[in-house]
């Protein structure tokens, strides 16, 4: 009864010594350093006006294990024992009241055991973060597109200070908002998205087209400021190219 007792204890401490022949899986106790790198797009920490930044580094199934605060201005970012595995890096560029105004793509790297700390480069390149417009429209009448005879509606987002287009998108009048993808939250878009919009200030400009393509409708909203990372939801009212209340459409 002993013996079996012993053999029974050295199978036990074989399973914890040696996962991979009890269970498959492999474990490690291995660590590493990582130092990330980074740079201002076209520019430098003052001139974005981004003193400080957030170094985030994410696990393979993007969850966060580890953030550092540091100065801009010092390029340069050390996560100290680091276990051996994939992981995801993205910086955010804080502004003086700390609020996100750039950050960087998410950069994948891999942190391998050895004497020699892991760099990821080439530096990561922080961007002003873009700001979002969720835009959706309904008629001045209350009527639906059919009744109005709009087969199609043309929105444009304006540059109000150079008088440019950002983007124009062409949608059907009854467009479902739920068809394009799900928002960096995971929620469902209001409205038609505009996501890659420069903070500026911007004007909303609309038409309603008929089967042929002619401008029977439109709107028109702003000027509106978009700060970095800013969403707005923004419904537009349209109203008759021709009429009393019409709106200019040419």
């Amino acid at each position: 009864m002993l013996k079996k007792s012993y053999a029974l204890l050295l199978l036990c401490l074989g399973c914890v010594l040696s996962l991979t022949a009890c269970f498959g899986q492999e474990t490690t106790n291995e660590t590493n350093d990582l130092k990330v790198y980074w740079q201002v797009m076209g520019g430098t920490c003052s001139i974005a006006e981004i003193p400080n930044v957030q170094v985030d580094l994410l696990d393979a199934d993007g969850i966060l294990y580890d953030t550092t605060l540091t100065l801009c201005s010092n390029g340069e970012s050390l996560f100290r024992s680091v276990p051996v595995g994939v992981y995801k890096v993205r910086v955010i560029g804080l502004d003086l009241e700390s609020k996100p105004t750039y950050e960087s793509a998410t950069q994948e790297v891999t942190v391998d055991a050895g004497d020699d700390v892991v760099e990821l480069l080439p530096p990561l390149e922080l961007s002003i973060r873009r700001a979002s417009l969720e835009v959706s429209w309904g008629f001045s009448t209350g009527k639906l597109c059919q009744f109005e005879g709009v087969d199609q509606v043309e929105i444009s987002v304006w540059d109000q200070l150079e008088l440019q287009v950002l983007e124009t998108q062409t949608v059907d009048c009854n467009f479902d908002p739920s068809e394009q993808e799900t928002l960096p939250d995971g929620s469902t878009p209001s409205g038609l998205l505009f996501s890659e919009l420069v903070p500026r200030s911007v004007r909303i400009e609309a038409f309603g087209l008929d089967d042929k393509g002619l401008r029977v409708f439109s709107a028109a909203e702003g000027p509106m400021d978009l700060e970095p990372g800013d969403s707005h939801e923004v419904e537009l009212t349209l109203y008759p190219c021709e009429g009393e209340d019409a709106i200019a459409c040419q």
